[in-house]
């Protein structure tokens, strides 16, 4: 953990320091895969690199994070306005009449594409009695280990119950002297025993809080809202299961090119 804020802290030193660099990263100077500029960026001169405290990488609101969520939902979408043209180009020459269009997504749905790992599947002009049937469906996975979602970790307290970092149950317990340790939400989850396949056993054994299924499922987590104990323990487990999932890249990167 500490080490990944003292990599975290060294890096961002660096650019700070750097106001060359601050200066020229800005979206107006963006430039996609094709070599040309973003058009939609084509005013905005935010200094998306300058850190302050309004402009915190680890804040959602943060100019840095905005600005990388736009890069990320424009460089899908014209890649599947290319992927689009060129098929209608040959469609007809495969029997197919349906000119394919892109489809309007809605914000809900670009947030859980770009807060974690997807298939995205389009269907168009499939017959469905008297009309054609044009929609597409979206499948998340929340339990993989590929991606540390900042909303999917679960805090452990005294009461051998795990929770919601939002929860008030949590909150209550902290102030009342529990102890609180963080861990990635796929961790409670069953898995296979090693021994025997047809055995399961869980990594985790706490059970979950009945107040966190029923309602903070559904509400927005904000850390600035968190007491200080509460907010340390997030970043700490933020902090462990970003740089353990850090290492096994490097990891695996590794062992592929030896």
């Amino acid at each position: 953990m500490r080490k990944y804020y003292q990599e975290a802290y060294e890096f961002t030193k660096m650019i700070i320091n750097n106001t060359s660099l601050t200066d020229t990263v800005i979206p107006q100077n963006a430039i996609k895969s094709d070599g040309t500029k973003f058009k939609e960026f084509q005013s905005d001169t935010t200094r998306v690199l300058r850190i302050s405290t309004n402009n915190n990488p680890e804040e959602r609101e943060a100019s840095f994070n905005q600005h990388k969520r736009e890069v990320m939902k424009l460089s899908i979408q014209s890649n599947l306005y290319d992927a689009i043209k060129v098929y209608n180009e040959h469609a007809p020459s495969m029997g197919t009449h349906t000119n394919f269009r892109m489809p309007v997504l809605t914000d809900e749905d670009w947030e859980k594409i770009l807060t974690n790992v997807n298939v995205i599947s389009f269907m168009q002009g499939a017959p469905v009695g008297t009309k054609l049937y044009n929609n597409y469906a979206i499948v998340t996975s929340t339990q993989n280990k590929q991606y540390i979602n900042p909303n999917s970790l679960y805090f452990v307290d005294n009461s051998n119950t795990y929770h919601r970092i939002n929860c008030p149950i949590l909150d209550k317990n902290v102030k009342n002297g529990s102890g609180v340790i963080g861990y990635k939400s796929i961790d409670f989850k069953k898995i296979q025993n090693t021994n025997d396949s047809t055995k399961y056993e869980y990594k985790h054994k706490e059970y979950a809080c009945y107040t966190c299924l029923v309602n903070s499922l559904s509400e927005e987590l904000n850390i600035n809202s968190l007491s200080q104990t509460l907010k340390q323990a997030y970043y700490e487990a933020l902090a462990k299961e970003r740089y353990n999932l850090d290492r096994a890249t490097e990891m695996l990167k590794y062992t592929k090119t030896n």
